[in-house]
């Protein structure tokens, strides 16, 4: 379940992608039989939709209560939910919980140096270099 609570369940494997092929197939058959002409982008534009996932599929293991619940879980100041660092679960921290426990992961100096100054650090050009320099640093 995402945090904006937008669910769709997954396609069967390989279904769209093999309804696309077909399609393909009956098309490139049209155009040998020089009934159609089409684009060199037909094919690869026809298999990038096959990968895109359209439409609204409902879930069968959640009901309307369960995105009603995590919306007001989303909605509410005191918790930070965040999805799990090593399995597709979320985690619900309170939100004093999360930013102790980010202070404490920012302060370990083995890990993280402090600096003061954008110049103390050689950062290669990158487009986020302008942010990080308009960024106040305490």
């Amino acid at each position: 379940m995402g945090l904006n609570c937008h669910y769709m369940t997954k396609p069967k494997p390989h279904r769209k992608r093999l309804e696309m092929e077909i399609l393909l197939d009956d098309i490139h058959q049209l155009e040998k039989n020089g009934k159609i002409t089409t684009s060199t982008a037909l094919q690869p534009t026809l298999l990038a939709e096959a990968a895109k996932t359209r439409g609204v599929y409902h879930s069968k293991l959640l009901s309307k209560n369960h995105f009603l619940a995590s919306k007001q879980l989303r909605e509410n100041p005191d918790i930070i939910i965040r999805r799990a660092d090593k399995a597709s679960s979320l985690v619900v921290h309170g939100r004093e919980e999360y930013l102790q426990k980010v202070d404490n992961i920012l302060s370990d100096t083995s890990k993280f140096k402090r600096i003061t100054r954008m110049s103390d650090v050689d950062i290669p050009e990158t487009p986020m270099l302008p942010l990080l320099s308009s960024l106040s640093l305490t």
